[in-house]
């Protein structure tokens, strides 16, 4: 554990998140400012994290910003190719189920092993 946080804002205007800058603390929820223009690799690996919103307008996310956590709810923009998924730690299930809703952009909602879309 890094510092033990459990709740982060990232501010508008922020454009850059360095590799491993949030990893192993107890974060529950991330949204990205609309400006987001890049998150490390790792940024936010081994937390607790159970909700995730990605804006349309992210350019370049590292590999595995998500691994090791207990995502439930993800808002996602549309057409993540399965690789930018895998790369960012997203597991299969969500994965599988995102690309059969050919790839919309929305909520993504898991109870218990199943994935629906509001």
């Amino acid at each position: 554990m890094k510092c033990g946080l459990t709740n982060i804002n990232i501010p508008s205007g922020i454009k850059k998140i360095g590799d491993d800058a949030f990893a192993r603390n107890k974060i529950q929820s991330v949204t990205f400012p609309a400006g987001i223009e890049f998150v490390g690799s790792g940024a936010f690996s081994n937390n607790n994290i159970q909700t995730v919103s990605i804006p349309s307008g992210v350019q370049n996310i590292g590999t595995g910003i998500f691994a090791g956590n207990i995502i439930t709810r993800a808002t996602l923009p549309a057409n993540l190719s399965n690789d930018v998924m895998q790369r960012w730690g997203f597991e299969t299930n969500l994965i599988n189920f995102y690309a059969n809703q050919n790839r919309a952009a929305g909520t993504y909602v898991k109870n218990g092993p199943i994935w629906s879309k509001q």
